[in-house]
Formats: C-alpha cells, sequence, structure tokens
C-alpha cells in the first residue's frame, strides 16, 4: 500500500483521528486503535493482522 511502512508514524493522532473522538476516546483505547491501523496498513498482506484478531483486540479495549 505504501512504500514506507512508517508513513504514520510519521503523523501525530490528532492528524489522524477526529478531534471530536479524541475527546470521547479514552488514551489507552485510542492508543489500541492506533497501533491497530497501522498494522493494517503494512504494505505486506502477510504481517497486517486478521479480522478476528482485529475483532479480538478491539473487543479488549472496549471492556
Amino acid at each position: 500500500m505504501f512504500k514506507d511502512d512508517n508513513f504514520w508514524e510519521k503523523f501525530l493522532e490528532a492528524e489522524i483521528i477526529d478531534p471530536i473522538l479524541m475527546r470521547l476516546i479514552a488514551l489507552p483505547c485510542l492508543e489500541v486503535y492506533m497501533d491497530i491501523a497501522k498494522r493494517c496498513l503494512r504494505s505486506d498482506p502477510n504481517e497486517r493482522p486478521a479480522m478476528g484478531e482485529v475483532e479480538v483486540e478491539l473487543e479488549h479495549a472496549l471492556a
């Protein structure tokens, strides 16, 4: 997808996530969301998480 797998590392969370959501989401959850998003955008499909893994991680973040 991107030649540079560190593409998203160059952006602050505030530049990626809607500011309204930033105020509504707890910091630990936000960190989980950002980590998942970055892994989902890896250029090598084999390095991306499976949807089941994403689902479990999101469920744990929201618990």
